[in-house]
Parts: structure tokens; C-alpha cells; sequence
């Protein structure tokens, strides 16, 4: 019973309807220039994965040409570096959770 439920997980997050495919053309990384403090580096995949969310809407590639960049073209995000570092971190743990035991 709980293999057959992980393989629907499985199936249903390897589905097209992810904003970011997980293949490797579309999981560059991705550095953040966090107010101006803090470089964040990451894996788009990882920016993308709660869909609907500011990072997955500003790293999907549908508003590429609306991002803010510094000079040295890194996204810039005007927010609290403390608290960007924890969304991602998030995001980090959330991509690696056991689907079966969470």
C-alpha cells in the first residue's frame, strides 16, 4: 500500500504540469543577490518547487525579462537576507523529503 502510494507521488510530481521541468537544461543554477548582503546560490528546481510562490513565479522563465539584476547579473531580491536564507533552506529539505515518510 505505501509503495503504490509513492509511486503515485512519483507520477504525479514527474508530470508536466511542474513549472520547472527537473531535467538538467532546466535546473541551472541560479545566484541571488539578497539586499544587497548576501549571494544566494540554487538550483532553479529548487527556487520552483511550491508552484505559485514569488520564487517560482520570478524563476519559472516567464517573467525573466521583469527581474531586477545587479551589475554583476545576479537577481536582485529586496528583502531580509535572514529570512530569504530560511525560505530556501526550506525549499533545500522540501526537495529532499521522503514522500512516504515525511
Amino acid at each position: 500500500m505505501v509503495e503504490e502510494e509513492a509511486d503515485t507521488f512519483h507520477e504525479d510530481t514527474d508530470s508536466t504540469d511542474s513549472p520547472v521541468p527537473s531535467n538538467s537544461e532546466h535546473d541551472d543554477i541560479v545566484e541571488i543577490n539578497v539586499g544587497g548582503e548576501v549571494t544566494i546560490q540554487s538550483k532553479r528546481s529548487t527556487l520552483c518547487l511550491v508552484e505559485g510562490s514569488m520564487f517560482a513565479n520570478m524563476f519559472s522563465g516567464r517573467l525573466e525579462n521583469a527581474i531586477t539584476r545587479d551589475k554583476e547579473g545576479r537577481v536582485f531580491v529586496d528583502e531580509d537576507p535572514e529570512l530569504v536564507r530560511v525560505i530556501v533552506n526550506f525549499l533545500r529539505y522540501k526537495k529532499k523529503e521522503n514522500p512516504v515518510r515525511p
